[in-house]
């Protein structure tokens, strides 16, 4: 029959995914573009002129046909519908090697989809994937647009990638079969074509954690299709068995020691049962899009390097102070010295110092903690605060520790928003008066680092009014102090 294209997604490509026995009977793809969540209500910085990349490369989504409860089953895709590396049942990738030794779980998978190009059956879902995806990690943007993001760690994050990436393309072009070794046109395809895969992989992959505390990533056709949303998702993805068991909750897995259970689930996955099933999170309207969260608790960072969008105003996004808490002690030595300019924080007990309080992060919460970064409100880590307060102890025994260690990171905060190229209304003025001479990676990375400008301007700008209020509770204090003696 003839099929009708829904922006990019074929009437065939739904038709495939029932055929491979996902239910969708609750849902169907439309047009986002113009979807109330595509502009969402941003209560930090609510100017008209943001979210517009968002709006513009939105697209698809997927919407309910029917009003649906708190708990529901919104759609399901059996593992057999999935792609997956070597090892995880899945309907492709079980039996596919790594590509090279040492292959990252997005190289495996990656390279899973690649093979699929080929393979007539999984074209309708192949053919309803991006032809291509612009994001600072995608190969398509040059150097100078990466470093208009202003944010070091990010551009050395999007450095890195883009260097991982290139040097996997001999590996990969080393793989091609039946093609000249010198066809140079030949392995720029192969090269783009991996570029493209990987983009895939980072933008659309999931992963599932077990009880038994194993995760898997794969890709998960038509589930893959719904938007983000920081705030608020409508469903949350999970296992079959793991929903039955009431795994799944609004606050996060439920923990379990039925390992009667956990056998029976790791059996459905080796052997091709069960499924991936969307669950409502809370209730969703009827027409309402369908969103979900990519990855809850992130910063915008990781949505902006591999998925080329920022999403609106996300409460978890934050902001590198400082590289490492050696960093952190490194600088404090050097940031408040003696009245002569003498070091007064001896900077190798110093970094022990660091040393000790990354191992109680890590030994509180497991492998690396987000223990440099500034959060929306002040957010910061406890790490970091008691560090600097054992500093100040030991330079200013007399003052309160943690007074002096706000001060700190106060003196961090200025020092960072004067480091960048342009101040926040600089990029405020660019984002209001863009016209079409301004490209959408510009607009993205104009609101991407005015973000994490906004993140530093709210912590200085909380602790003036604290301060504020503090200076005027003691001037009252004192008011009543000598109204009282001149009672006396």
């Amino acid at each position: 029959h003839a099929s009708r294209s829904i922006m990019g997604v074929t009437d065939d490509f739904v038709a495939w995914c029932e055929a491979k026995g996902a239910d969708l009977s609750k849902v169907e793809l439309r047009d986002a573009t113009g979807s109330p969540v595509t502009r969402p209500v941003d209560l930090i910085l609510g100017a008209e002129h943001l979210g517009r990349v968002d709006a513009a490369i939105r697209g698809r989504g997927v919407f309910a046909r029917t009003a649906m409860s708190k708990g529901d089953v919104v759609l399901s895709v059996p593992y057999a519908a999935c792609i997956g590396t070597e090892g995880l049942r899945c309907g492709a990738g079980r039996d596919q090697p790594p590509p090279f030794e040492g292959a990252s779980a997005a190289a495996r998978l990656a390279w899973t989809l690649l093979s699929l190009r080929s393979d007539a059956d999984w074209a309708p879902y192949l053919v309803a994937l991006p032809h291509s995806l612009d994001t600072p990690t995608s190969g398509a943007w040059s150097r100078k647009e990466i470093a208009e993001l202003q944010a070091p760690d990010v551009i050395a994050a999007a450095a890195m990638t883009l260097a991982r990436d290139a040097r996997s393309v001999p590996m990969i072009v080393a793989r091609r079969d039946g093609v000249d070794e010198k066809d140079a046109a030949a392995d720029e395809r192969l090269s783009a074509d991996w570029a493209w895969a990987l983009s895939c992989v980072r933008s659309r992959a999931i992963e599932l954690e077990y009880p038994n505390g194993a995760t898997q990533s794969f890709l998960v056709p038509y589930v893959d299709m719904l938007n983000h949303a920081h705030v608020d998702p409508a469903v949350a993805w999970t296992s079959e068995d793991a929903h039955r068991r009431g795994h799944l909750n609004r606050d996060g897995p439920k923990k379990t020691d039925d390992d009667v259970s956990v056998a029976t689930e790791d059996e459905e996955l080796q052997k091709d049962l069960g499924k991936v099933v969307l669950i409502a999170m809370r209730d969703i309207s009827e027409g309402e899009e369908i969103t979900i969260s990519y990855d809850e608790g992130a910063p915008t960072d990781p949505f902006v390097l591999h998925m080329g969008f920022i999403g609106g105003h996300n409460p978890m996004d934050s902001v590198e102070i400082f590289k490492s808490l050696r960093a952190a002690a490194a600088w404090f030595a050097n940031a408040f010295r003696g009245e002569n300019g003498e070091l007064v924080v001896d900077v190798a007990k110093a970094n022990v110092i660091a040393d000790q309080f990354v191992k109680r992060e890590r030994a509180t919460y497991g492998g690396e903690s987000h223990h440099a970064r500034l959060g929306w409100g002040g957010r910061v880590s406890n790490a970091l605060v008691d560090m600097f307060e054992v500093f100040c102890g030991q330079i200013l025994p007399g003052e309160d520790p943690m007074d002096v260690a706000t001060h700190a990171i106060r003196v961090r905060c200025e020092e960072m928003l004067a480091s960048f190229p342009t101040t926040a209304g600089d990029d405020l003025e660019a984002l209001e008066s863009a016209g079409e001479e301004m490209s959408a990676r510009q607009k993205l990375a104009t609101e991407f680092r005015l973000r994490k400008k906004a993140i530093l301007q709210h912590m200085l700008e909380g602790l003036e009014a604290t301060e504020g209020a503090e200076k005027e509770g003691d001037e009252e204090k004192e008011g009543d102090e000598a109204k009282g003696e001149e009672k006396k």
